[in-house]
């Protein structure tokens, strides 16, 4: 079927397939392109990916700071100061800003900034793995919301007091609380006090029905299509789209069954690079659902992501 937004060639109209590899080679034409390198190979995604538990149907949520106060009252074994029957206890931000701030300009590793679509603020990170951590949950469409430096876990070790911050808690479109501690790999886990704090905190976790996990920041910086395919999407994730772009979109999906070729997509958002552009946006705002794994082409299949309120 000619595409209507597809360039002419000759004064021939080119596919929509032929049209995205058209694309690929003279908007992408640089070496360190994505969409046209053969270097990237075939991996599923890390560990931290969520993508996979969307829970179908809408579904009415919480706030993040609703959800998460909500586990202390639903669990009935804390007080209103986050004390329990632990040995220790939780302390969250007041105000949904960071708890501790690693950005101080005194660090001698890297630290920054990362202007979140999906949080609706800036989220702070103090090392690369994070920022990849970051990206991620920014595309992930089984991530609802996140915070970075959020909460505090305080307990006793051999009668000292100990405290742990977590790196970041997200709040899954299943509804439960995810809270995540990055490190780079394995070493950083063989410090016998660390460890002992880890476990305490996955503890607490598991007693507020929160799932705890540990992801290693290389897993996030694989050099593979689904790494490239991530930092392409976050980075379109202010990329404008109206309500009457999103709803066509919406119903094209459904119409074809709930899935739809990513090309399809991209010309009913106006074609060209900024119909890509596009589809990035809505995966970040969680309205579509694009398979990462290849590199995008033509035939990469896109889902629709079943709205949730809040």
């Amino acid at each position: 079927m000619a595409s209507k937004f597809a360039p002419s060639v000759g004064g021939e109209r080119r596919s929509s397939a032929r049209w995205i590899e058209i694309m690929d080679y003279s908007c992408f034409r640089a070496s360190t392109s994505w969409l046209s390198s053969k270097k990237y190979t075939y991996s599923a995604p890390p560990s931290a990916w969520r993508g996979q538990d969307i829970v179908p149907g809408v579904r009415t949520l919480p706030s993040f700071d609703d959800a998460v106060r909500g586990s202390f009252v639903s669990s009935s074994q804390s007080s209103k100061n986050g004390a329990g029957p632990w040995g220790g206890r939780v302390v969250l931000s007041t105000n949904g800003q960071d708890i501790r701030n690693p950005v101080t300009g005194r660090k001698f590793h890297v630290t920054g900034v990362y202007p979140s679509r999906k949080a609706g603020r800036s989220v702070r990170h103090e090392s690369m793995h994070e920022l990849a951590f970051i990206q991620i949950s920014e595309v992930d469409p089984g991530v609802v919301d996140y915070r970075t430096q959020y909460l505090r876990f305080e307990f006793l070790i051999d009668g000292r007091l100990r405290t742990y911050i977590p790196d970041a808690v997200r709040l899954l479109s299943s509804g439960s609380i995810e809270v995540i501690e990055v490190k780079r790999d394995v070493s950083g886990l063989r410090d016998p006090e660390y460890k002992l704090k880890i476990q305490e905190a996955g503890r607490i976790c598991q007693t507020l029905g929160w799932r705890f996990d540990v992801v290693m920041g290389l897993d996030l910086k694989a050099g593979n299509a689904f790494s490239a395919n991530v930092q392409y999407v976050q980075s379109r994730r202010h990329t404008p789209v109206s309500q009457a772009e999103q709803f066509h979109v919406h119903e094209l999906v459904w119409q074809e069954g709930g899935r739809a070729p990513l090309g399809k997509i991209t010309e009913a958002l106006g074609g060209g690079v900024i119909g890509l552009a596009k589809a990035a946006s809505l995966m970040c705002r969680r309205r579509l659902s694009i398979d990462l794994v290849a590199p995008l082409v033509a035939d990469t299949c896109v889902h629709a992501v079943s709205h949730t309120q809040h």
